[in-house]
């Protein structure tokens, strides 16, 4: 891992494929992630009582392979 900037870092796989990782100012949550393949960003988190859960999350994609916005539904009890 190398630190890019004050929220700014490069992971690099064991096979040399480098992600960005961008986390939100004054957290350790991610804000986003990016690799060739394009971009995912953290939109809104969901706060549980021990941890912060990505509740919406957007891809944006090189070309015209746009997945656009999803938001993630937990159920509990089953």
């Amino acid at each position: 891992m190398t630190r890019l900037g004050p929220t700014t870092f490069e992971l690099t796989s064991a096979g040399g494929a480098t992600t960005t990782l961008e986390l939100r100012a004054g957290t350790l949550l991610p804000a986003s992630f990016r690799n060739a393949a394009g971009t995912v960003t953290i939109v809104d988190y969901l706060r549980t009582p021990t941890t912060w859960i990505a509740r919406e999350l957007e891809l944006a994609a090189p070309g015209p392979t746009q997945l656009g916005l999803c938001r993630v539904h937990f159920e509990s009890g089953r």
